[in-house]
């Protein structure tokens, strides 16, 4: 994840997206909720800067959900926060529209991400095994 967030400070290319995933989907095997929610936050970030608006509101809706679920809740990680940089950029009306296409399938349209970025198998890949001990952190 520091790799993309370093990426992401100097030219903000399309290899963030990808190592985001990643760092994700390595979190969700460890497990780790807190690296969860921070890579979708990020994921939501570096998707509004791209416009995949669809994207980034699925991975906002992910990233509280989580957050909640694992108690690592705070301001920073309410819906609202994570929404008010698309909603000043792009409208409220734009993104309450596109929160409530994707809300209840904010899942799938991840896993359509994950799909499109040929990132199905990448825990198969690194021969992680999903631990089960809970959130390690």
């Amino acid at each position: 994840m520091g790799a993309a967030i370093s990426e992401a400070s100097l030219n903000g290319g399309a290899t963030v997206v990808d190592r985001l995933l990643k760092a994700y989907l390595a979190a969700e095997v460890i497990p780790d909720a807190a690296m969860q929610t921070r890579a979708l936050i990020r994921l939501s970030i570096a998707l509004a800067a791209r416009d995949h608006l669809d994207e980034a509101v699925a991975c906002a809706v992910l990233a509280t959900r989580k957050a909640t679920q694992s108690r690592y809740d705070s301001y920073e990680t309410s819906l609202p926060a994570l929404l008010s940089g698309m909603i000043a950029q792009h409208g409220r009306e734009e993104i309450s529209r596109v929160l409530q296409n994707v809300e209840t399938k904010a899942s799938e349209v991840l896993g359509s991400l994950i799909k499109k970025h040929s990132l199905v198998d990448f825990v198969d890949k690194l021969k992680l095994k999903q631990s089960t001990a809970g959130d390690h952190w």
